[in-house]
């Protein structure tokens, strides 16, 4: 009889220790704060891959407060706006300042041109010169004004789903 009053009290404490654990796990999640580290971070309605509907989408370096978690995707609040974003889109720390909000160009502080005197350097103008000594210049600058392009976060996220990268990787 002691020994089945033993078994109940040490199954009651595990159950306790557990509660407690998860309890706590679910108190540091809370407040945690993280910083988007993507372009443009979806947050969803849900975590269903391709289902969920996009509540916004949230700029580089934006800190979020974490509110749960699962196993790939964090429960964040962003202002008032409330949902699911993929963990790989965010990151412990706050990116530098002089990077929040630039692209590409503006990280590396170089104008096309600069950007095309460094490279020919490296054979990068070789393209160019090729196009040109066979009369293919309109179809170059095509390729250059290809090289400006920059999709919206929605079209970004349509070939990631697509082509299942990215959050969408299985």
């Amino acid at each position: 009889m002691r020994a089945l009053q033993n078994r109940k009290i040490r199954l009651f404490a595990a159950g306790v220790s557990l509660a407690l654990l998860f309890a706590a796990g679910a108190v540091y999640a809370r407040n945690k704060t993280v910083f988007v580290n993507v372009r443009s971070a979806k947050l969803r309605e849900g975590t269903e891959e391709g289902q969920a509907k996009a509540v916004c989408y949230i700029p580089y370096g934006e800190p979020v407060e974490v509110l749960e978690e699962n196993e790939t995707y964090y429960k964040v609040k962003w202002g008032q706006q409330v949902g699911w974003m993929h963990k790989s889109q965010v990151g412990d720390r706050r990116p530098p300042a002089e990077t929040r909000g630039k692209s590409l160009s503006g990280l590396t502080k170089m104008t096309g041109s600069q950007a095309a005197a460094a490279g020919a350097g490296r054979g990068l103008l070789e393209g160019k010169r090729y196009a040109e000594a066979r009369g293919l210049d309109k179809e170059f600058k095509y390729v250059e004004l290809m090289e400006t392009f920059a999709p919206t976060p929605e079209a970004l996220d349509a070939f990631l789903r697509e082509g299942g990268l990215g959050p969408y990787t299985e």
